[in-house]
């Protein structure tokens, strides 16, 4: 019986439709003293079209031993779990999302962006950062919030005052910028998540992704550029809402904004996280995976062999 044999060998076997079958649920884990172990294994830079099977035959000498690769790294799914090389990865977005576009275009959420921003600031800059008030639905009250959460001291004097402030270095994420309920007239077919053009005049436009649609109204979020009136941007006979799925076409007759979690006046510090950058940087990190020293795989091939698996761990 070969060594892969035995690792399935050792699955629990239960009854189903009367007949003896290996537990396909069984979820199987590497001990946390060998997790936690960090001399017990390699950093590992995945290249683009290398297969598991490829390092496995490379570290352990046979190509069969790359579930070893996969209970290392916690993979549960060997196809999207590993590394996806471009070609393959680009698919994966059209199956999901319907094309690359779609995905590039669609927010999925919102994320403090620190990371993109140098900006260095001096002290006065600092204070002259604006203070404003934001709706609280829940509290049902104004709140005010300043620009200065935004920003972490950067260098002191002598003295050990603050001169200059730099971008703080949280990472912050909200589920989405502003959510906007349109009372509407005509069609209203539209697909949820789908994006839609807004036009409450031909000066002022912008898109947002559908939450809700009925026959009355029009619920949705992930806002960009003006989708709202205001002083200056009042509804017309002739403001509309456009799927782009959808094909729909309505009538906007008010609007009425339901949470506002950024505002214009931060939005620039933040930034829209769309399907494709989550996948992408998802994918992305699934490059770097470790590999088990090879001494300690043949110790765990033997744990295979004589203990089997308990209680979903080797």
């Amino acid at each position: 019986m070969s060594e892969t044999d035995t690792f399935f060998y050792s699955i629990p076997t239960i009854t189903y439709s009367n007949n003896n079958v290996k537990n396909i649920f069984t979820g199987v884990r590497l001990k946390n003293s060998t997790l936690g172990n960090p001399y017990l294994f390699y950093q590992y830079n995945i290249e683009e079209g290398e297969r598991p099977d490829h390092i496995s035959d490379r570290y352990y000498q046979d190509q069969y031993r790359d579930w070893i690769l996969y209970l290392s790294n916690d993979i549960i799914d060997p196809y999207y779990g590993w590394y996806m090389e471009t070609n393959l990865f680009n698919d994966f977005i059209i199956q999901k999302y319907g094309s690359i576009e779609k995905a590039q275009l669609k927010t999925m959420f919102y994320i403090n962006d620190w990371a993109n921003d140098s900006t260095i600031i001096t002290a006065s800059e600092y204070e002259d950062l604006a203070n404003y008030q934001l709706y609280d639905p829940i509290s049902n009250n104004y709140i005010w919030q300043s620009n200065k959460r935004f920003y972490e001291p950067e260098k002191r004097n002598l003295n050990n005052v603050v001169t200059h402030y730099k971008r703080r270095e949280v990472d912050w994420k909200v589920k989405t910028n502003k959510i906007v309920r349109y009372a509407i007239t005509g069609s209203s077919d539209f697909i949820p998540d789908e994006v839609v053009n807004i036009s409450i005049d031909p000066s002022y436009t912008g898109r947002a992704q559908v939450l809700t649609s009925n026959s009355t109204s029009v619920t949705v979020q992930h806002t960009y550029n003006t989708v709202t009136t205001n002083s200056t941007v009042v509804i017309t006979a002739n403001s509309y809402i456009y799927g782009q799925e959808s094909e729909t076409l309505c009538s906007i007759t008010s609007n009425t904004v339901l949470t506002e979690n950024i505002t214009n006046t931060d939005a620039i510090y933040w930034t829209a996280v769309t399907y494709y950058d989550y996948e992408y940087e998802k994918n992305h990190n699934n490059r770097d995976i470790k590999v088990l020293e090879a001494s300690a795989a043949e110790n765990l091939i033997t744990e295979v062999s004589v203990q089997g698996i308990e209680n979903g761990r080797l």
